[in-house]
Order: structure tokens, then sequence, then C-alpha cells
């Protein structure tokens, strides 16, 4: 339900206000994954968050369709969400073996702020940087159209809210009155939100960056592909 309420229509380019169509895709499995050392990594950068912080960190409206999650069910709120990431398979390989990688940023898509690992709460804009099995450079079995996008558990703790591309940062800005974002916290984010246009941004749709491996794990993988009908910005770009 979460893949598919979130379908949107967007535009042809971002320099093109056309509107595409909304995805219309077939999902052919979805499977939840484990990885034991990235597991053990998230673990241990939430308990550092949780020393940080002492009350919950400050939520955004932008992540009120994401699911929300907590590993542990005592202590604060560190803005664990679920979110999409969209990969082409190759790399999924690669993230369900090792985590992600915010290392290889940039390698199949853009950088807009920074060298992070990107994610967002809406599937059709990580559709975006997906590629049809037919089109990568892995051992194909199995039909040449399906995609994959991974969607991952992500601690994005206190938010930097991103108005404008920055294209520089290697990590979460810091606050600009140096001080502690909470009692006991540090005086730097952990982890940056693209903001939409609605909020002052210049995004259609929002996106979240965070530049530790260790914020984020893969926690279900979703194999799908368009309907042959299909007109959506994907489709439509090629």
């Amino acid at each position: 339900h979460y893949f598919r309420s979130t379908l949107e229509q967007h535009r042809r380019s971002m320099y093109n206000d056309e509107l595409c169509a909304r995805p219309e895709v077939f999902v052919t499995h979805v499977l939840e994954v484990y990885n034991a050392n990235a597991v053990e990594s998230y673990r241990h950068e939430l308990n550092a968050m949780r020393r940080k912080y002492n009350q919950d960190c400050k939520a955004m409206p932008e992540l009120e369709r994401a699911v929300h999650v907590r590993t542990d069910l005592g202590g604060n709120s560190l803005n664990e969400v679920l979110l999409f990431h969209g990969t082409t398979w190759s790399s999924c390989t690669g993230i369900l073996n090792e985590g992600f990688d915010s290392r290889l940023h940039g390698q199949h898509a853009g950088a807009a702020f920074g060298a992070g690992t990107y994610f967002t709460p809406v599937a059709s804009k990580a559709d975006f940087y997906t590629k049809r099995l037919g089109d990568s450079n892995v051992p194909q079995q199995g039909d040449a159209q399906q995609r994959v996008m991974i969607v991952g558990r992500v601690a994005l703790g206190e938010i930097y809210e991103a108005s404008q591309f920055s294209q520089s940062l290697r990590r979460p800005p810091a606050n600009p009155e140096g001080l502690a974002l909470q009692p006991r916290g540090g005086t730097c984010y952990d982890s940056v939100l693209g903001l939409p246009a609605g909020r002052g941004g210049v995004l259609d749709f929002p996106e979240a960056v965070v530049y530790k491996s260790s914020q984020a794990v893969p926690q279900f993988v979703i194999c799908y592909k368009h309907e042959l009908t299909c007109q959506c910005r994907t489709c439509a770009v090629g």
C-alpha cells in the first residue's frame, strides 16, 4: 500500500511543466532482507543518537506519508522512517551485501545535496533512478522489463531543511547559532531534507539525505515493472 499510494504525477523534466501520467506498475515480488553487519552498525548509530537527545527529534510534514518505525519502543523519536531508494540491479546487489555506501554518491544519478545516500517517501520519484533488468550489466534471468527498488530503514535524527541545492555538502550543516540542537545534542544536524516548492524549496517532491552509511539499512526489496500502457515520467524519458 505504501508503494502504490505514493505513485505520483511528475513533470516531464525539470524545465518542462507538462505533467506525465501516474505510473502504472505491476509488483512481482516484495522481499524482506537482513544484513547482520549493516543492522549492527545501524544499532550503534541509534545508540549514539539516543545519547545526544533527551527529547523527540523534530518531525517534518514531508515525512507524514512515510512509514514511521521504532527500533526500540522506549526512548525518544529519532525520526526513523521507511523510505524508498531507487537503484540499478547491479547496485542493488552491492547494497544488499554491504549496506548503503555514501561514498558511491552520484554514480547513477545527480548529487544535488552533496555526497550522501538519497531516499524519498515518494515511490515514483525513486523510480527515476531505476533501470530495467534488460538494460543492466548483470546476468539476465527473468523478465527484462523488471526494475528493483529498495526500502531502507533510515534514522534521520535532527533534520536540516534545505531550500536550495548544495552539491558541496559532505555532512549535514552545523547549527547556524553554533549551539546544541537540543539539550545534550550536537551542533550538527544528522541529515538533510530537500524541501518541495510548497515549503520554499526547489523540488517537486522531497528527498532525504544521510551522510553516514550507518544511518540506513536495507529492509525490503520491491521487484516490479511498468505496464505496457504506462505513460509516466520514467517511461516517457526512456
